[in-house]
């Protein structure tokens, strides 16, 4: 057994938790993760798991919240802006919203991610022209507090 203070104690609940997920065993997986952050509550590695094992469990409030600190922690890596998007895409145990949907998707496609230029469009069919006014503040709200640089011009500022 390793002590919860040894550097490798996270690192063995990670592997645990990686080995109950594949066996379907997410509930014990996420516990594992939780554990794990108990000793390294500020690694990236661990929360993205988190969310993820949080979206898998369709938590997707917990998973929201736990993007959103990964994205105030690296406000660059356009795959958490996208996983965002995508859980305000679905709605599924949080309420839809569409114009969240877009804003993060601006984002992520501002920082340079495809699926997120591709995802944007989707998104943009299924707004009202008020929607759309919104959604467009809000995607400049949010490239701006993050102060992120665009690496392409996917929304009009």
């Amino acid at each position: 057994r390793i002590p919860k203070d040894d550097e490798l104690y996270a690192d063995a609940r990670l592997r645990a938790a990686s080995l109950y997920q594949e066996q379907g065993k997410t509930a014990k997986a996420l516990d594992e993760i939780e554990e794990a952050l108990g000793t390294r509550p500020d690694s990236d590695e661990l929360l993205a798991y988190e969310a993820a094992l949080y979206r898998e469990q369709k938590k997707l409030d917990k998973a929201i919240a736990v993007l959103q600190r990964l994205v105030e922690k690296q406000p660059d890596n356009d795959q958490y802006h996208f996983r965002l998007g995508a859980l305000y895409e679905r709605g599924a145990g949080v309420p839809r919203d569409m114009e969240y949907a877009y804003g993060w998707y601006a984002t992520a496609a501002h920082l340079g991610n495809r699926k997120a230029g591709e995802a944007l469009a989707k998104t943009e069919n299924q707004l009202s022209p008020e929607e759309r006014v919104q959604a467009d503040k809000l995607a400049r709200d949010l490239i701006g507090r993050f102060g992120v640089t665009p690496k392409s011009t996917s929304v009009q500022q």
